[in-house]
């Protein structure tokens, strides 16, 4: 009987174990893919920068997008974001180059910290996971690392 016993405390616990590592497993497999994912909004959005394309950007913005740039006002919505896009990135930026120095990632929250065209700005960003899984960017903060210039 002991020995039985012994068996069944066995399998009961190399099934836990099975269990701990599929989860932990699946847990990892997801977190690269959602960083992978991260990583191809982060791109599309340089990419649209760098070609001067206000749709390719766009097309990385939640529908409530909420723009926060540097001494303006935000800017809400996909529609506003259109315009303010449209004037802001109507030429190409070809040094446009986004660096992360943090992402954090909480079930439908994601949130990005870096700097942006090689240091000479930092920028935040937050994402929300789409209803397909993707992501898209909900809010965007960036400002640049030099001092503003004096008001006469």
């Amino acid at each position: 009987m002991r020995d039985e016993s012994n068996s069944i405390c066995g399998l009961f616990a190399c099934a836990t174990i099975c269990a701990c590592t599929m989860e932990y497993d699946s847990a990892v497999t997801s977190k690269t893919n959602d960083l992978a994912a991260i990583a191809l909004v982060r791109e599309q959005l340089a990419d649209g920068v760098r070609t001067g394309n206000p749709d390719r950007i766009l097309g990385t913005y939640d529908e409530s997008v909420v723009l926060m740039s540097p001494n303006e006002p935000p800017v809400i919505g996909l529609e506003e974001s259109r315009l303010w896009l449209e004037a802001a990135f109507s030429k190409p930026y070809p040094d446009a180059s986004y660096e992360t120095a943090q992402i954090q990632i909480s079930d439908d929250w994601a949130f990005e910290r870096g700097s942006y065209w090689e240091g000479s700005g930092k920028r935040l960003w937050i994402y929300r996971r789409q209803p397909d899984g993707g992501w898209k960017i909900s809010h965007i903060m960036w400002s640049s690392n030099s001092p503003s210039a004096p008001i006469d």
